[in-house]
């Protein structure tokens, strides 16, 4: 297949992955060969200020940035966002990161969409004088039919 846009949940259309080229072989003398082209992903509808950050941000190494990892059962994408600590005063915030993504299923198994703020083992910091805590959240929603 080539030249063909993929736009999760019609009707409520946030993320769109323009493939350029998608090929899937199996044979039963090797493993699954999948082979696909992906063009620049676009965040639609509630998520267009990512889009629009995007654009106005440059993403420095350390993993920061879009990514797209293909393993043998699945299509992974999304956006992972670092920000660096902010101080002002008595108040600091730190370890501040995003992340949200699509994992799509080569083996017929629902989508998900992961979208996430700081992470379990790398939780935000948040202080004010001698007060202060952190934490995280992370959510993940399965797409059914």
């Amino acid at each position: 297949m080539s030249k063909f846009p993929v736009r999760l949940f019609p009707g409520a259309e946030f993320l769109e992955v323009p493939f350029k080229s998608f090929s899937f072989r199996l044979s039963d003398d090797s493993s699954p060969n999948i082979n696909a082209g992906i063009g620049k992903v676009r965040f639609l509808g509630p998520l267009n200020f990512v889009q629009k950050l995007e654009e106005k941000l440059e993403f420095p190494g350390n993993g920061n940035g879009p990514y797209v990892s293909i393993d043998g059962v699945a299509v992974t994408g999304g956006l992972r966002l670092t920000i660096p600590p902010v101080q002002a005063g008595a108040f600091t915030l730190k370890n501040i990161s995003f992340n949200a993504g699509v994992t799509l299923s080569l083996l017929g198994r629902p989508a998900t969409v992961t979208f996430g703020f700081a992470e379990d083992n790398h939780r935000f910091l948040m202080a004010y004088g001698i007060f202060g805590g952190g934490g995280f959240f992370h959510s993940k929603v399965l797409c059914m039919k």
